[in-house]
């Protein structure tokens, strides 16, 4: 394995040490998965999280942190909280994977799929025990998602039909694929599905990536480096119209 130190799960903060009354923040730009994500391009989690909250400065959009599930939600004038925007991730648990963020090659497609597209919030495959994300190759060994918070429901992706999943490892080439996103009866894919179908997506990356790309260094991925034993799914952000960006963390790795 690559030079990194690991933290015992035993060590993690408990949710019942913070302070949970909610409160408001902006450290919703840096220290969320969406953030930690798109952290290799500066100041591209502050144009998605506006996309996502339609403000042109979500600063000012009322944005609270609740300790007591960790997540970020936007206060309307009524006080009312909307669902979680994002999650503040324990960095301890392991790195939050950055990546650089899929963009349509053409200017003329980033106005017409980013800059005038509306971007869905990011979706997070929370737990039933309130854990954000899952251990890949885990649910794949337990043979199903099914306590993944809202299992059968439907997966919040909009009308179309497919869509395309995108991911892009440090140190590797950007990979996207189109997928189906609605059952043979029209009706949309549940979230259970959906998390299988990005597992085989991740499963497949890193199959081509450490077969066709001699990559070294503390990111290198495949038999004796990162494998899928190292991998939470923690869920998928809206990056462009029809293209969703997956957000994962290392399950006990952290690098310094």
């Amino acid at each position: 394995m690559p030079h990194s130190t690991w933290v015992p799960h035993s060590t993690f903060a408990t949710r019942s040490d913070m302070d949970l009354t909610p409160q408001p923040t902006n450290d919703h730009l840096t220290l969320s998965y969406v953030a930690y994500t798109a952290s290799p391009r500066p100041g591209y989690a502050f144009k998605l999280l506006n996309k996502y909250t339609q403000c042109s400065d979500c600063r000012r959009n009322g944005v609270h942190f609740y300790g007591a599930d960790g997540s970020y939600r936007v206060i309307d004038k009524h006080g009312n909280p909307s669902s979680a925007l994002c999650y503040k991730p324990d960095p301890r648990r392991g790195t939050i994977v950055p990546q650089w963020i899929w963009q349509p090659e053409l200017s003329g497609g980033v106005k017409r799929h980013i800059q005038d597209g509306n971007l869905l919030w990011p979706i997070h495959f929370k737990r039933q025990n309130g854990v954000v994300g899952f251990n890949m190759s885990s649910a794949l060994s337990a043979g199903g998602f099914f306590d993944i918070v809202g299992a059968n429901t439907p997966a919040p992706m909009g009308e179309l039909a497919t869509t395309k999943l995108s991911l892009q490892w440090p140190g590797y080439h950007h990979d996207t694929r189109q997928v189906e996103i609605r059952d043979g009866d029209r009706s949309p894919i549940t979230m259970s599905k959906l998390a299988e179908r990005v597992v085989r997506f991740v499963r497949r990356y890193i199959q081509n990536a450490s077969a066709k790309e001699n990559i070294q260094g503390q990111w290198r991925i495949g038999p004796g480096a990162i494998g899928e034993e190292h991998i939470y799914i923690i869920g998928l952000m809206h990056v462009s119209r029809g293209v969703w960006q997956i957000m994962l963390q290392l399950d006990g790795l952290v690098y310094l």
